[in-house]
């Protein structure tokens, strides 16, 4: 299945089976919750690891400004500081939003094992 699992998985070349199964993914997403650790495996952006929503939905300003939306926990995480690349600079109403992100991020601990999903 290769680095990502399922849900990284490509649909190109493979059975029906596995495809009508690619068709509905999103919908395994609802619902659940991962619990980090291994944070190679979660995408910072887009999957449920900081609270209810994605951090997509929680700070889409700053989402739709950020140079590679699929990073993951790891790409995100510098020698104990949350760290992003946007494709500009931010304005100071912008770069408050991101320092409130990080402050809430705080709390979250990267362990060095396989990521989970919890519902």
């Amino acid at each position: 299945m290769g680095e990502g699992g399922f849900f990284k998985s490509k649909t190109k070349g493979v059975s029906q089976f596995w495809q009508t199964l690619h068709k509905v993914k999103n919908l395994f997403k609802w619902g659940a919750v991962f619990k980090v650790r291994n944070e190679n495996h979660c995408n910072f952006w887009e999957d449920c690891w900081t609270g209810e929503v994605p951090v997509a939905v929680s700070h889409a300003h700053l989402f739709r400004m950020v140079r590679d939306p699929g990073c993951s926990v790891s790409d995100c995480w510098d020698e104990g500081e949350w760290v992003m690349d946007f494709r500009r600079s931010l304005t100071t109403e912008e770069y408050n939003n991101w320092v409130d992100l990080t402050n809430s991020l705080r709390g979250f601990c990267l362990e060095t094992q396989e990521s989970d999903m919890v519902s």
